[in-house]
């Protein structure tokens, strides 16, 4: 109903939607800025922001043009799980030993 009121020829706003297709405004090119300097310096990087304002889709459409011969990309989506948790998945990302214990000095 509203794809045909408003024009549109597809979903508007959907997951799925090409990096080509996005609309790239001020704060988008900021973002994506500050991944560059990240990827420069070969820093690590926290992006928060309120739900829906486009922090997946900006990592997405930036991951989109590295190249997979020099990067090796890490998502983690879940960010309720404790710090153990998050080394954990990191560590299994990174094809890293499986650790049974702590380790203790």
């Amino acid at each position: 109903m509203y794809k045909a009121f408003y024009g549109f020829s597809g979903v508007p706003f959907s997951k799925d939607i090409k990096s080509c297709d996005l609309f790239i405004h001020n704060y988008f090119k900021e973002l994506l800025s500050r991944f560059d300097y990240i990827k420069k310096y070969r820093g690590i990087m926290l992006v928060t922001g309120s739900p829906g304002v486009g922090k997946t889709t900006a990592l997405r459409y930036w991951l989109d043009d590295l190249r997979t011969e020099s990067f090796f990309k890490v998502y983690i989506p879940l960010s309720t799980v404790g710090i153990i948790d998050f080394y954990r998945q990191l560590n299994d990302k990174l094809n890293g030993e499986y650790v049974y214990e702590k380790q203790t000095i």
